[in-house]
């Protein structure tokens, strides 16, 4: 009695184990779908009028980084169909997100004048109306001069977010590397000196 009911068990398990790979694999299509119509609909081509819809919101949202919610949609469609796993809120996906953000407003700092940053006629051609607040909010706090500072330091810290790359490591190598130059420059002018003498 107990193996059949081992059996049994097992079976449910596998059962239910393929169910769920199953739903997985096509939330993982749909997802690759929605992603592929959008970049469609921002390429301008014909995916009807949600299609159409969908990817000016993008556009307008995210200005020229469009693109990049489309293909994150692709991507997390084929964790779904690959791994069974969707989005998962850690420490690189954090820095990848601001990252993103940071970038979007930097650029709009640099293609939007002081004033401008929500105007719906500046969205598109900017970071969007995300780069476009975050910016904005910057200014109001730090000024024109200080909110690319500040938007730098952010950069740089979602940079430390998602990757493994260490800012102290990189200066020290950067400085060794100088370092080094300088010394064999010193040496090259040395016995260029001493040619000259002989």
């Amino acid at each position: 009695m107990q193996k059949k009911r081992t059996r049994r068990g097992s079976d449910n398990k596998n059962n239910n184990a393929k169910v769920t790979g199953r739903k997985n694999e096509l939330i993982g299509v749909g997802l690759v779908a929605l992603g592929l119509v959008f970049i469609c609909g921002i390429m301008g081509l014909n995916v009807g009028f949600v299609g159409i819809y969908f990817a000016k919101f993008l556009q307008y949202f995210c200005g020229i980084g469009s693109m990049i919610p489309a293909v994150a949609f692709i991507y997390l469609g084929y964790n779904y169909i690959m791994k069974g796993t969707g989005f998962q809120l850690d420490k690189r996906s954090i820095g990848i997100g601001l990252m993103f953000v940071t970038l979007l407003s930097i650029f709009h700092h640099f293609m939007v004048p002081a004033g401008s940053e929500i105007l719906p006629s500046e969205l598109q051609r900017g970071g969007g109306l995300l780069g476009g607040i975050v910016l904005l909010f910057m200014r109001k706090l730090f000024g024109v001069a200080g909110a690319i500072v500040i938007l730098g330091a952010g950069f740089v810290g979602s940079i430390l977010l998602a990757t493994t790359w260490s800012l102290a490591n990189g200066i020290f190598k950067t400085q060794k590397g100088v370092e080094i130059s300088a010394s064999v420059a010193k040496k090259g002018v040395e016995k260029s000196a001493e040619a000259v003498k002989d």
